[in-house]
């Protein structure tokens, strides 16, 4: 909690204030490029990012750490290492405030993948981040005409808007990142790697592998989805491919659960194009009847009621 009564504790009203937005290159095996760009903005402007950041810390209470399936809720925040992240590079693209780095025509604000207020207060620097909407890409701009109802009537504005959301995805302070918004989060810090390294860890388990005569078709529909690799997360933490009792049952009532899954002459599931859907939603224990309609239904919500 230490690092979040800091982050709480931040003089945001008296601190410098800065706004970067950036775009990202790279493929999604590299490590990500950002290009960092900064804005000249009014007194108003720093006003307002000031009253944001400080409004989104206020409201953390608890921290959670971070995990592929972790979720948090309004009143938290995951954490992780920056070490563990590309908040390291992130950071370091907007360190410097050059003056060719300054933003001086509206198409170099255009689709920009995210936004940074950088905070500085003696010494001590916070990054506020938030992913663009829809309202920062050339296209939606390109097909909106803004009209404000003025003196009774309705007034053409061909100023370009460009929106400041009044919540903040995460924050960055000395070596942790707090996620206040998991997935786009994790899209800002390119995290997928995470989840594909996970995913190589669930193929090397024994006991995962020995249940399947091959997992070519599962690994080739996971992918590098970020969806299926998170299911696939959720599939290595419920564990249930460890539990003989659950592939037994699996074997025996597959079928009157409408689960297309095959197995071979020793048991083992014989994953195809067509039927690793059901697999994971199996693996997952997704699949539920219902003793009320005689229905079986695909659920995601599978706690147990005491």
């Amino acid at each position: 909690m230490a690092e979040l009564n800091e982050l709480k504790a931040f003089n945001y009203t008296d601190s410098s204030v800065v706004l970067w937005t950036f775009k990202v290159n790279g493929a999604a095996n590299e490590n990500p490029r950002y290009s960092a760009r900064w804005v000249d903005t009014d007194d108003g402007v720093k006003s307002t990012l000031r009253s944001i950041a400080s409004t989104q810390a206020a409201i953390i209470e608890e921290t959670l750490e971070y995990s592929l399936t972790t979720q948090n809720n309004e009143g938290s925040a995951l954490t992780l290492s920056t070490e563990l992240t590309h908040a390291g590079l992130l950071m370091a693209s907007a360190a410097e405030q050059p003056e060719n780095r300054k933003i001086k025509k509206v198409a170099e604000l255009q689709n920009s993948a995210f936004y940074a207020m950088k905070f500085i207060h003696e010494e001590q620097t916070v990054f506020a981040i938030r992913k663009t909407g829809s309202g920062w890409k050339t296209k939606r701009a390109n097909d909106l005409r803004r009209v404000f109802y003025i003196d009774e009537k309705l007034s053409l504005d061909e100023q370009t808007p460009f929106e400041i959301e009044k919540t903040i995805d995460l924050f960055i302070l000395n070596d942790t990142v707090f996620l206040r918004q998991k997935n786009r989060s994790e899209s800002v810090l390119r995290y997928k790697q995470a989840h594909l390294d996970d995913f190589s860890s669930l193929q090397a388990e024994p006991e995962f592998a020995e249940i399947f005569s091959n997992l070519t078709a599962l690994v080739a529909y996971i992918g590098k989805n970020k969806m299926q690799l998170r299911r696939a997360a959720a599939i290595r933490q419920k564990a249930h491919y460890k539990d003989e009792g659950f592939m037994d049952r699996l074997r025996e009532e597959h079928e009157n659960q409408k689960l297309k899954i095959a197995f071979d002459d020793t048991g083992k599931i014989i994953a195809t194009e067509d039927n690793v859907a059901d697999i994971m939603t199996a693996l997952l224990d997704h699949r539920l009847s219902s003793v009320f309609s005689q229905s079986v239904y695909d659920v995601q919500d599978t706690q147990p009621v005491e």
